[in-house]
């Protein structure tokens, strides 16, 4: 789309709620700046990175809403480089090169974020179009976007309080309008209940991917094909403490193909000899020709999150000393997202819609058998005085020790690694919107090196970052 039909639209929405005084208008919107330093010796990188989206929601009546997100910016800063190289005219945007007729030009920082609209159907909400997903505490997911309809029925009062049942399609991937055999698609359903007399919040997921894994990748296929998911969810307090626990498995049903990238008992990639030119030496009957895609193998993911606030044993305010604790089992290399708060800055904490710029490394895998992984971690949140908060945390992770058969390798090892990591973090709210943050964070191994042949090791990091973030 167009820089100027993006500008266009955008002056649009912003006036729509001014010349038509029949819709009523919700603004709410982010802004966030980080400057940081990263490496060995804390600067073997650096910049600054910048957020800014506004999303308003359009009240039409009858409980028909129009909700809105917009990026107006998401991009690190890049100082007067502006257009492209030999150009004549100043734009604003990203300079690109186009891989196949390398051609530089301009690639927009303004785009959807989400986009949807909600209205009352069969008693329900039903919702249809670009949506927010997230589940299990941001293990399952965190902060998605997905291009969904979504179906919503409450009931008052079942299972000891309010509940919500959700049917769910979204659209995994869609290369386009005429490649439908490359589309991957989730079904899933889901209940959210409140037990009022425990105060105990849950929730229970069920999915089924469905795609095509034994195609050829220039047909670029989608790699979870007959996968199932289930996912439980919970949180409430248990005596002084507020307990966060969250799960999910997945596994195959009708799928009994080779796990994508390793070798099978007969001594077959399960691939395509396509995929990999670098593999061209290998005679095509190394090949299976056949893949079971991703996460084909069973396997699960569990957290567990106490958390005290000492005011409810102690004579503090609320919120004035916080301590959280943090357990996570990876079995047979389960999927983690990217968003989950590990209580690192360093791992994680990147959201699949949000960039963390001083992330090293996500825990979680892609279904290999034998890839264990736990984390093990605690933070302090002490409010200093009114509005200045320190935050201390620590923990150690652990990835048990791996061997696969994998392609272009014998077998690619990795020794078991035990190493920790150190967060020290100061906020400021200077308003109820608006907060400063400077953050140190240590990582005793970045694990890179970790898949590679008989390495053990890799290098420690270490980063250093401020900034701003404002909320309204």
């Amino acid at each position: 789309m167009k820089k100027s039909v993006l500008v266009a639209a955008i002056v649009i929405t912003m006036l729509v709620p001014m010349t038509l005084s029949a819709i009523d208008a919700d603004w709410s919107g982010s802004y966030e700046l980080q400057g940081f330093m990263q490496g060995e010796e804390a600067d073997d990188i650096q910049g600054f990175y910048q957020s800014i989206r506004i999303a308003p929601t359009f009240d039409l009546g009858g409980d028909v809403k129009v909700h809105v997100g917009l990026r107006l910016y998401d991009q690190y800063w890049s100082g007067d480089h502006r257009k492209p190289e030999g150009g004549g005219a100043t734009e604003w945007g990203e300079v690109v090169e186009d891989p196949e007729s390398n051609i530089l030009s301009i690639k927009e920082r303004i785009g959807l974020d989400f986009g949807y609209v909600e209205m009352p159907f069969l008693g329900g909400k039903l919702s249809v179009g670009r949506q927010e997903a997230n589940w299990g505490h941001g293990l399952t997911t965190s902060g998605d976007r997905r291009d969904r309809i979504a179906y919503q029925y409450d009931l008052d009062d079942v299972l000891g309080g309010p509940l919500s049942l959700l049917a769910l399609y979204d659209l995994r991937q869609d290369v386009g309008i005429t490649e439908t055999d490359s589309n991957g698609h989730l079904v899933s359903a889901a209940a959210v209940g409140y037990h009022m007399q425990s105060k105990i919040l849950w929730g229970l997921l069920g999915g089924y991917f469905m795609g095509d894994a034994n195609m050829p990748q220039d047909e670029n296929p989608f790699v979870l094909d007959s996968v199932a998911l289930v996912g439980p969810f919970m949180e409430g307090p248990l005596g002084p403490l507020d307990l966060k626990f969250a799960a999910h498995t997945l596994f195959s049903i009708n799928n009994d193909l080779d796990t994508f990238g390793d070798y099978n008992d007969d001594g077959q990639i399960g691939g395509y000899q396509s995929d990999y030119p670098d593999l061209s030496f290998l005679p095509a009957s190394s090949f299976s020709g056949e893949s079971g895609g991703l996460w084909n193998t069973f396997n699960f993911a569990v957290m567990m999150r106490p958390s005290l606030d000492f005011s409810k044993i102690t004579s503090l305010m609320p919120q004035q000393l916080v301590v959280d604790a943090q357990g996570l089992f990876v079995y047979n290399g389960s999927i983690v997202d990217p968003g989950f708060d590990s209580f690192s800055s360093m791992i994680g904490n990147a959201g699949r819609n949000t960039v963390n710029p001083t992330a090293v490394f996500n825990m979680g895998g892609a279904g290999y058998e034998d890839d264990h992984q736990i984390l093990a971690s605690a933070r302090v949140n002490y409010e200093i005085i009114p509005g200045l908060n320190a935050i201390v945390a620590g923990g150690m992770y652990h990835f048990f020790e791996y061997e696969r058969n994998a392609l272009g390798t014998e077998k690619v090892v990795r020794a078991e690694i035990t190493n920790y990591f150190a967060d020290v973090k100061l906020t400021y709210a200077v308003t109820e919107q608006a907060s400063l943050f400077a953050n140190y964070g240590w990582l005793g191994d970045d694990t890179a090196k970790m898949r590679e042949p008989n390495v053990s090791e890799g290098d420690p990091k270490q980063q250093l970052s401020a900034g701003v973030k404002v909320n309204f």
